[in-house]
């Protein structure tokens, strides 16, 4: 998924340092054809790969006429179903990996309707790049000096032997199959024969490492002999990942797809045990019971209760225990008071109606 997508960088730009060319053309590569619009047609060539293994292959494209410079919008050019990329005045199209032998390119080729009828001319070029980049950078170095190079997000610390120029590419794709995802790369040459090593830093953003797990990030370069990437010590950062090189070549860092972890440990038992641990740890200590509310006593009868208060029982204060709620009565001591005031009524009310029976006395004369 995200080869597809980085394919597409091709057209922001193409640059890079070649690593010799082991592809060739085996016929013709140029050829002129008269267009009046709306034409399509298939543009074939025949190209030979030496190396004894798989290198990356790609086809580059111009279009000309004697007489003005052709747009980008003048053809659609394709492989396969797959559109080719457009950068400096050519198109470009990733063809895959090949095996030593010879093969056959065949390119689709759409003329726009509103192409000025014209004789154009077509030129193939075929090209041998582990990656494309856009974003370069060139310094001096003197011998055993160290020189940074920075390009784009990336930078590369060179060490020489002898004074040498440094050219760096900062990578957007690269054309060579690799088992992880590719987030990022960077190319770097010295002179030939200059002896050098030092630190690639290879610099991403948030969507570089999207879905990736960042604890796989490694840093890898490319063997021309083997056509393999090899792995290398790496420490990476918040928004890079470096190593320390020997020599230089080109260099790409890769990530593994994030995998969502299993909520939970693996084993049932372990989560049931260090759970019964928590909850001993965090248990709140044992409440003191509280004390049993002693029976409330049966209500006196209210002949009994008049009886007392004629002949003068001092009912004195109600007794509130110790522990009664301070917000409220609780217990024997609510059922103690709720009785006094009981009483209390009964000898209101029967005094009340005394006084009555008074008043009803006088109004009849006593009688």
């Amino acid at each position: 998924m995200r080869k597809q997508l980085l394919v597409l960088a091709v057209i922001l730009g193409f640059s890079g340092l070649a690593l010799g060319q082991p592809v060739g053309f085996t016929g013709d590569s140029e050829f002129s054809e008269e267009f009046t619009g709306g034409e399509s047609f298939e543009l074939g060539a025949d190209f030979e790969v030496t190396p004894d293994r798989e290198v990356p292959v790609f086809l580059e494209l111009n279009v000309s006429n004697d007489e003005f410079e052709v747009p980008e919008e003048a053809f659609s050019v394709g492989v396969e179903g797959e559109k080719c990329g457009f950068m400096d005045e050519a198109y470009i199209c990733d063809l895959g990996e090949f095996e030593q032998g010879e093969y056959e390119a065949s390119l689709n080729i759409d003329s726009a309707t509103n192409l000025r009828a014209e004789t154009y001319d077509f030129e193939l070029g075929l090209l041998s790049r582990v990656g494309l980049g856009s974003e370069t950078a060139s310094e001096n170095a003197e011998a055993n000096v160290p020189t940074n190079v920075p390009v784009g997000q990336s930078d590369v610390t060179v060490e020489a032997s002898e004074d040498s120029s440094v050219d760096v590419t900062e990578l957007d794709f690269v054309g060579v199959d690799h088992s992880d995802e590719f987030v990022g790369g960077i190319e770097v040459g010295v002179d030939e024969g200059v002896e050098a090593s030092g630190t690639v830093r290879i610099g991403f953003d948030e969507f570089d490492v999207s879905g990736l797990d960042t604890d796989t990030l490694e840093v890898r370069y490319y063997n021309d002999s083997t056509g393999e990437w090899e792995g290398l010590a790496s420490e990476a950062g918040d928004d890079y990942v470096e190593a320390e090189v020997d020599h230089f070549s080109v260099y790409a860092a890769f990530a593994q797809e994030h995998t969502p972890s299993t909520v939970g440990p693996s084993d049932p038992s372990e989560s049931v045990e260090d759970e019964s641990e928590v909850n001993e740890s965090e248990e709140d200590p044992e409440p003191e019971p509280e004390p049993e509310p002693e029976p409330e006593p049966e209500p006196e009868d209210e002949d009994q209760e008049d009886t007392d208060e004629e002949e003068g029982v001092d009912l004195g204060e109600p007794e509130v225990p110790e522990d009664a709620d301070a917000q409220g009565l609780t217990g024997q001591a609510a059922a103690t008071a709720s009785s006094y005031w009981y009483v209390f009524i009964l000898l209101a009310t029967a005094g009340f109606a005394y006084l009555r029976r008074e008043d009803i006395l006088d109004l009849l004369g006593r009688e």
